[in-house]
């Protein structure tokens, strides 16, 4: 009952967030078997020239300095917002607020929040890791090579360009 659907405009007006920005959510440990610095790298890229994209980080672990430290030397403080771990009952206002949830994982076991992040009707972008394949297909989410930033990239794009895509993985998502 608690992650389910509601709508983005209410969840982002919730939280104060810009109701016309795209928006990305990664809510994954900041350890190395997460991924996190392909994502870094990719979003980098991809939210070049772009005014209208957000990362949301919500998440904690022992690459915090590093996160922080990278969204200082590469400018991103306008466009990364490193927000730490938030209580589980406040979690599907920000998957509901988010275009895309992604989870570059290099290994996983079944992912509870791969598993919210679907409740919630949000468009997934995730690596090729076999417990995360046994939820995702190319019916309901965008799958990348592990550890490719080039991958990662290509499907924020795809996204961004189309985001009837996502909204159409998000349903898919809650059936």
């Amino acid at each position: 009952e608690q992650f389910s659907r509601s709508d983005k405009a209410a969840a982002r007006s919730s939280l104060k967030l810009d109701k016309h920005k795209f928006i990305v959510l990664f809510n994954r440990y900041f350890e190395p078997v997460y991924g996190v610095n392909y994502l870094l790298d990719a979003y980098r890229e991809f939210a070049a020239g772009k005014d209208d994209v957000m990362l949301l980080m919500l998440s904690d672990g022992t690459g915090k300095n590093d996160v922080l430290k990278f969204i200082t030397e590469k400018g991103l403080d306008d466009k990364i917002q490193l927000i730490g771990r938030v209580p589980n009952n406040e979690l599907p206002a920000f998957l509901n607020a988010a275009d895309v949830y992604v989870s570059p994982s290099l290994s996983d076991g079944t992912s509870l929040s791969l598993l919210e992040a679907m409740a919630c009707g949000t468009g997934l972008i995730v690596t090729d890791v076999p417990a995360i394949m046994e939820w995702v297909s190319s019916d309901n989410g965008l799958i990348v090579k592990k550890g490719s930033t080039e991958e990662i990239k290509r499907t924020l794009e795809e996204y961004y360009i189309n985001r009837e895509l996502a909204n159409t993985h998000g349903v898919r998502n809650i059936q």
